[in-house]
C-alpha cells in the first residue's frame, strides 16, 4: 500500500505546486498591473486592482504584497478626502481662506480623483475672485459716472452669481423707498429702517418684502424692484 501511495502523493504534490504557481503568477500579474497604474498616476484604479488581488489570494506572497500597497494608498486617499470635505464645509460657511488652505493641501495628493476635484475647486475660486473683482471695478466706475441704476444691477449680478463672495464682502444695495403720502414707517421683518422717503442699504440676500405703515392708512407690503432700484406705491 505504501509503495502504491508514494507515486500518487508525488503526483498530488506536483498538482498542488502547479496550482500554487498559477495562483502566484496570477497574483503577481495583478500586482504588476496595479504598479503600472501607480506609475501612470491612476491611484484610485491601483487601489481597486490591489484590493481584488488581496481579496482573492490573500494567503499568497503577492496577495499580501497587494494588501500592503492597498493599505498605504488608501490611507493617503482618506487624508485627501478628509481635507477636501473640510474645505467644502469651510466654503459652505463662507470661509474661503480656510477652504483654500485645506483644498490646496488635498490637491497635493496627486494621482487621486479627490485631488483633481480639489484642484478644480481652487481654480473655480480663483476665477470667481477675478470675475468679482472685475464686476466691483465696473460698479465703482458706474457710480462715479452717476449711472446708479446700472451700478445697482452689477451688485445684483454679483449676489446672484457669486453669493459666497457677496456675503464675504458684505455687499449692500441702495434701495430707494418712497410713498404717497410720505412719512410712512418702513420695516424689513422686525427691523425698522426709517420713514419715507429713504434710501435703505440692504444686503442682496435679504428678503425683498417691505412693510410700510402710517396711521390712518392700511399697512402695505411692497417688494422692492431689483432692477429699477425703487419702490413706488
Amino acid at each position: 500500500k505504501s509503495q502504491s501511495s508514494g507515486p500518487e502523493l508525488r503526483t498530488q504534490a506536483r498538482e498542488e505546486m502547479k496550482l500554487i504557481e498559477e495562483v502566484e503568477a496570477r497574483a503577481e500579474e495583478l500586482v504588476k498591473a496595479g504598479q503600472a497604474k501607480e506609475k501612470d498616476g491612476r491611484l484610485d484604479d491601483a487601489i481597486d486592482v490591489y484590493a481584488e488581488c488581496a481579496e482573492m489570494w490573500f494567503t499568497s506572497t503577492w496577495g499580501q504584497e497587494a494588501a500592503t500597497r492597498k493599505t498605504r494608498l488608501s490611507v493617503n486617499r482618506s487624508r485627501a478626502e478628509r481635507l477636501y470635505e473640510e474645505g467644502v464645509r469651510f466654503l459652505d460657511k463662507g470661509d474661503t481662506v480656510g477652504a483654500q488652505i485645506r483644498l490646496r493641501e488635498a490637491a497635493t495628493y496627486k494621482g487621486y480623483r479627490v485631488a483633481e476635484m480639489a484642484a478644480r475647486k481652487i481654480d473655480d475660486l480663483a476665477s470667481e475672485r477675478e470675475r468679482v473683482a472685475e464686476l466691483l471695478e465696473r460698479e465703482k466706475r458706474l457710480r462715479e459716472e452717476g449711472r446708479l441704476d446700472e451700478a445697482f444691477r452689477v451688485i445684483v449680478e454679483i449676489a446672484e452669481r457669486f453669493p459666497r463672495s457677496a456675503a464675504r464682502l458684505d455687499l449692500r444695495l441702495d434701495i430707494s423707498i418712497e410713498s404717497v403720502p410720505s412719512n410712512a414707517r418702513v420695516f424689513l421683518g422686525s427691523e425698522e429702517l426709517g420713514r419715507t422717503p429713504i434710501t435703505a442699504r440692504l444686503a442682496p440676500q435679504q428678503s425683498g418684502v417691505l412693510l410700510l405703515k402710517k396711521p390712518g392708512f392700511v399697512a402695505l407690503h411692497a417688494k422692492f424692484d431689483r432692477v429699477r432700484n425703487r419702490v413706488m406705491q
